[in-house]
């Protein structure tokens, strides 16, 4: 028989999953605990860092909080409507997000 971990053990990494101008969804929700009104800083993927001399991409730079967004709505156990608050033009899907 196959063995899965406890829903509670599975990885979860909080983030934008779409933007829709000042809109966006993130990927948490009722079982994170999230209420409307709560606040996420979002943090880019960080830079890829290349080698001048060679071009060899030498790995990334470390990720920078690039906006803040505020729940308006939990829809479902992974799933909440936020607007962006500051960085509208710099928060993308795949960004990460950070309770405040």
């Amino acid at each position: 028989s196959l063995i899965s971990p406890p829903p509670q053990l599975r990885a979860l990494t909080p983030m934008i999953i779409d933007v829709q101008g000042v809109q966006a969804y993130i990927n948490v929700g009722l079982a994170d605990s999230v209420s409307n009104g709560d606040k996420f800083g979002v943090w880019d993927k960080g830079r890829v860092l290349t080698d001048p001399n060679t071009g060899l991409v030498l790995g990334r730079a470390l990720a920078r909080r690039v906006g803040v967004v505020q729940v308006e709505q939990v829809l479902s156990d992974r799933l909440s409507v936020v607007r962006i608050l500051e960085g509208a033009d710099q928060v993308r899907s795949e960004f990460d997000i950070r309770a405040e």
